[in-house]
Formats: C-alpha cells, structure tokens, sequence
C-alpha cells in the first residue's frame, strides 16, 4: 500500500510539469550527441573525407539559433555551461581543421 502512493505521488509530479523532463533530455542528448562527435572527430578525422566535416559545420551553423536556444532554454546553469561548451568547441574544432586543410590545398 506504501508502495501505490509513493508511486501515486512521482506520477503525480510528472504530470503536473508536461515537458519538463523532455527539455532535459534533449539537452542532455545534446550534449551527449556533441561531445561523440567531438570524440569521433579527435579519434577518426582522417578517416572522414573532408567534405562530411565540412557538412557537418554546415548543418550546426544552419541549426545553430535552435540548438542554442535548446541550451538558453535550460535552468540548470552547470548543464548549460557544458552544453554551450561543447558546441563552441566543436564548432571551432571543425573550423580549425578544414581552415588547415584549406592552407595546405593552396
């Protein structure tokens, strides 16, 4: 019987915030998905033809605006600072290695 109303009580709580739970996953997912391609990036860059980093730079800069309003949009500073962080840094990773390649293409 304790059991039904503790479990009663977290519904409860879920159901009363619709979405909430679903704005920290995304982040969280987010940022998971960011720092794997960071991760992919560091280990596996000259396996990747160029030109799929240069369409990933493509589509974070043509998603930019919402990715960063997913991580604006979080409460939690610690988790919008890593969020930020990562993107910035993946972002500015991809730019540093095709400005490289380009260098040395010319």
């Amino acid at each position: 019987m304790v059991i039904q109303r503790a479990k009663s009580a977290r519904e409860r709580n879920v159901s009363e915030q619709p979405g909430k739970a679903v704005n920290k996953l995304e982040l969280l997912s987010l940022t998971k998905q960011l720092r794997l391609m960071s991760n992919l990036f560091e280990q596996y860059f000259s396996e990747v033809p160029i030109e799929y980093w240069g369409n990933l730079l493509n589509v974070l800069r043509s998603q930019e605006a919402a990715l960063r309003n997913i991580i604006k949009c979080e409460k939690g500073p610690l988790k919008k600072k890593n969020g930020g962080d990562t993107l910035n840094s993946l972002v500015l990773t991809i730019e540093d290695y095709l400005c490289q390649n380009e260098r040395k293409a010319a």
